[in-house]
C-alpha cells in the first residue's frame, strides 16, 4: 500500500485495482429508497385524491352557475316571445283602419264628410 492508502479511513479507500466496492452499502441505500417510496406513494395517491375531489367540487359549483344562467335565459326567451307577441298585435293594430282613422282625428283635424267640428275655447 501507498503512502496515501494508509492515512485513509477504510471507507474511503479509492476504489478501483486496489479495492473492490462491496455490496452493502447499495443494499442500505435500495432499503432507504424502499422506504422513502412506501411512504411517498400512499401520499401522492392521497394528494391525486384530495385534488380531484377540489376538481369535481368545482365542476359541480360551475355546473350549478351554468343550469343557473340557462333558467334565466329561458326566462327571458318567454318574457320576449311574449313581447314579440305583443308589438306584432300592436302592428296588426296600426296598419288597420281603425288605427288610421283615430289618428288622423287626434293628430291631423280631420272629419268624415258628414261630420262637423265645434271646438271649445
Amino acid at each position: 500500500m501507498n503512502q496515501t492508502q494508509q492515512n485513509m479511513p477504510p471507507d474511503l479507500v479509492p476504489i478501483g485495482k486496489y479495492r473492490k466496492r462491496s455490496r452493502k452499502p447499495l443494499q442500505v441505500l435500495n432499503r432507504n429508497k424502499t422506504k422513502l417510496f412506501m411512504i411517498l406513494i400512499p401520499v401522492t395517491a392521497v394528494f391525486l385524491s384530495a385534488m380531484a375531489l377540489f376538481a369535481a367540487h368545482g365542476l359541480k359549483l360551475r355546473t350549478k352557475k351554468y343550469e343557473q344562467q340557462a333558467a334565466d335565459l329561458q326566462v327571458q326567451i318567454e318574457e320576449e316571445t311574449e313581447r314579440a307577441e305583443e308589438l306584432k298585435d300592436y302592428q296588426d293594430y296600426v296598419e288597420s283602419d281603425d288605427f288610421a282613422e283615430l289618428y288622423a282625428r287626434s293628430h291631423l283635424g280631420l272629419l268624415r264628410d258628414n261630420e262637423i267640428s265645434i271646438r271649445g275655447e
